[in-house]
């Protein structure tokens, strides 16, 4: 505030000056998980055991920066139900949910399936670019959203041994953690999936490149009007309904992921973290 002394005859003058400051956003802090890999150790399994209905949800920006026609992974089980860029004769930025069931007993690998079949545009990923990933499971139907907008519903459907369509019809996440090597059950990675020995010593990992935040498990599948509302992406109670796992990926230091819920289920990180300085939501998008 600035004030003039008047001049003999005059009105005082009062001048305000308004500063701006920029709105922060609901979100300061995410982690580039590149080179490197996330997991819980499942202390409370029961909230993700057999679950016929849930919901994954994070924050991605990928940098998308493996060769043509890799993969790289954003969270689940290999061969069970994962979300993931990338396949064979598709662009690497694009998402994809794969899904497999072992159908009979005599079989040595699991049936597969993915969502979307074929390369699909819809699904593309902008580089460098925040991005909400939101994938509804319930009693086999899935729902893949993209920045709160519905891309396909689709069946959890993979070949029997008779040809006939299996329909999967629940998950389990609650695979203890391991390596999974000398048969161990694959279990769930966030940032990883899958180490192919390629040659001699040298493995090709499935791991995401670039930083993620507000990963989520629920045990419903959310509506699109639960998803698309405001702030959804940003923040959610962590003691909202169906909540049973959230990982916000905020803590600034350390190897350790908290778990919001009251389960409990931390994240351990294999390597030290890249803790980046964010803004979320951007201004004017």
């Amino acid at each position: 505030v600035y004030k003039r002394q008047p001049a003999a005859g005059t009105q005082p003058l009062t001048v305000v000056l308004m500063f701006s400051q920029k709105t922060k956003g609901m979100i300061s802090t995410a982690v580039n998980m590149t080179g490197t890999r996330a997991w819980p150790a499942w202390t409370d399994p029961a909230p993700v055991t057999n679950m016929s209905a849930f919901t994954l949800e994070a924050l991605v920006n990928p940098t998308v920066s493996r060769t043509s026609g890799s993969l790289s992974t954003i969270m689940g089980i290999e061969d069970t139900f994962l979300i993931r860029l990338g396949d064979d004769g598709r662009p690497t930025n694009q998402l994809q949910v794969a899904f497999a069931k072992k159908v009979s007993e005599e079989e040595t690998s699991p049936a597969r399936g993915k969502i979307p079949v074929e390369a699909d545009s819809r699904y593309d990923l902008k580089q460098f670019v925040w991005h909400h990933i939101a994938v509804t499971f319930d009693r086999g139907t899935i729902c893949v959203y993209i920045d709160g907008k519905l891309k396909d519903t689709a069946k959890a459907s993979v070949s029997g041994t008779d040809g006939q369509a299996v329909i999967i019809d629940k998950i389990n996440f609650a695979i203890p953690h391991s390596d999974e090597t000398d048969g161990k059950e694959r279990c769930f990675w966030i940032g990883h999936s899958y180490r192919l020995q390629s040659d001699g010593d040298l493995f090709y990992e499935r791991r995401f490149d670039g930083m993620m935040g507000e990963v989520r498990l629920w045990n419903k599948a959310l509506t699109s009007e639960e998803i698309a509302s405001e702030n959804h992406f940003y923040k959610i109670d962590p003691a909202s309904d169906g909540l049973v796992a959230y990982w916000k990926f905020d803590e600034g230091a350390g190897k350790t992921i908290k778990d919001q819920t009251s389960y409990g289920n931390d994240l351990t990180v294999e390597k030290e973290l890249k803790w980046v300085n964010v803004s979320l939501p951007e201004l004017g998008k």
